[in-house]
């Protein structure tokens, strides 16, 4: 299989890890934990290296930038995306204002 992210910087990816993903400051495993990306968080490629993606936060809460794996146990906890910013999954309506003055 492939490399997933072809190791060019400047792509996109989603966190799709059901309980977020462990972000580290460096691509070593045994390196300091940063803190937690939450699901649905959106990352810019800043390198790869094997199964660990160097990234700089662009949607989400969490760490800013650090190193996370592309899957833990053959699952998957990042996806590649092709828009950076997709709509929000809920809708609220235009709703217009009237105040009545006294």
């Amino acid at each position: 299989m492939g490399d997933p992210g072809d190791g060019v910087p400047n792509h996109l990816w989603r966190v799709i890890g059901e309980n977020g993903l462990l972000v580290r400051q460096e691509a070593d495993l045994k390196s300091s934990e940063l803190g937690r990306l939450p699901y649905g968080a959106v990352l810019l490629q800043k390198e790869l290296r094997g199964e660990r993606l160097g990234f700089q936060l662009l949607r989400g809460a969490g760490p800013l930038e650090g190193y996370v794996s592309l899957r833990i146990k053959g699952k998957e906890l990042l996806q590649k995306c092709l828009v950076p910013l997709d709509p929000p999954e809920t809708h609220v309506p235009n709703v217009s204002m009237e105040v009545e003055m006294p």
